[in-house]
């Protein structure tokens, strides 16, 4: 195997084991908030990963571009979805999307009142 191989091997194991990881750590979740971020990595990392390693094995040809066009609509797709899938679930439970004034909202871990 060359050094050419080796990086084409590396960065189908990154996106291999980054996909790994979400999917295991996908049950550890209590909440469905937290577990829609669980899915970014295996649409960002993994797949700019598995496109990384098409170009060193296969060039900029169509397998590239196809690959390419893919990793676009991974990335894009996937913000859209959590926030339409984070937003009905709030829809579901509180009958709408917006906050009250007297909803307290989480933020990095804390508590907080609205409006304060």
């Amino acid at each position: 195997m060359n050094g050419h191989e080796i990086a084409t091997d590396i960065f189908i194991w990154i996106g291999v084991i980054t996909a790994a990881l979400s999917a295991l750590a996908l049950p550890l979740s209590t909440e469905l908030y937290d577990r829609l971020h669980y899915m970014a990595p295996v649409a960002d990392i993994s797949a700019i990963a598995i496109l990384i390693a098409i170009l060193l094995q296969e060039g900029w040809g169509q397998a590239f571009l196809k690959m390419l066009l893919i990793c676009v609509v991974l990335v894009i797709m996937n913000a859209v979805l959590a926030h339409a899938t984070a937003r009905a679930s709030r829809v579901r439970r509180r009958g709408h999307w917006t906050s009250q004034p007297d909803e307290q909202i989480r933020i990095a871990g804390h508590q907080q009142r609205r409006g304060e």
